[in-house]
């Protein structure tokens, strides 16, 4: 689970949406938790996107092999692969 291994928690959740809405102030205490949620964030995210880019690129190699009447049901995908 990407949450369990990039030590996300709803505590992290909340102190990257708080530090997004809020400049913080003086409080380097808060500013430091909320640095470090932004980046267990970043990790699981990028994580996520390089499964889900490696998943569309193996679908589009194998796309010769769904039979033509069940083609129409892949595309949805289709604006997926573009980034």
């Amino acid at each position: 689970d990407l949450a369990t291994k990039h030590d996300i928690s709803m505590d992290t959740l909340y102190q990257a949406w708080d530090a997004s809405i809020n400049d913080g102030g003086k409080d380097s205490d808060r500013l430091e938790k909320a640095a470090v949620a932004k980046e267990s964030l970043r990790g699981a995210t990028m994580e996520m996107v390089e499964m889900a880019s490696f998943h569309f690129h193996r679908a589009r190699e194998n796309q010769g092999k769904v039979p033509k009447e069940g083609r129409m049901c892949l595309l949805p995908a289709v604006c997926g692969l573009k980034f």
